[in-house]
């Protein structure tokens, strides 16, 4: 059973790792687009993607051993939804691009470091 929950484990982080490979990819062009006002709706699927990808680094912090810093995230997830609400989306790409962007490259590097010693 250890080996099934390990295996499960392992093809989480490597579907999440693919998954922030694809948002770098394209994180720099839906910040101009937020800068412009442009791509707003993108916003949720943003934070919806961070939500489980936060969740996988927690129901993994076992083989990953990432310190989660709770009270930046949690700042920075309230700094997009006040930045939302007052329809400041400069304030949400600056986040997006300083915030997410670092910890996704962040994880990423353990995911895969995580990934290639299990391989």
């Amino acid at each position: 059973m250890a080996d099934e929950i390990l295996k499960g484990k392992m093809e989480m982080l490597d579907e999440a790792l693919e998954y922030m490979d694809r948002v770098l990819s394209q994180i720099d062009g839906v910040c101009e687009n937020l800068r412009k006002k442009e791509g707003i709706t993108l916003i949720a699927q943003i934070s919806e993607g961070f939500t489980a990808i936060l969740q996988i680094v927690e129901y993994t912090l076992d083989i990953t051993e990432i310190k989660i810093d709770s009270e930046n995230v949690k700042e920075f997830i309230s700094e997009i939804v006040e930045g939302m609400e007052n329809g400041d989306f400069n304030l949400v790409a600056d986040i997006i691009e300083y915030e997410l962007k670092p910890l996704y490259e962040e994880w990423g590097e353990v995911f895969d470091k995580v990934l290639s010693d299990a391989r």
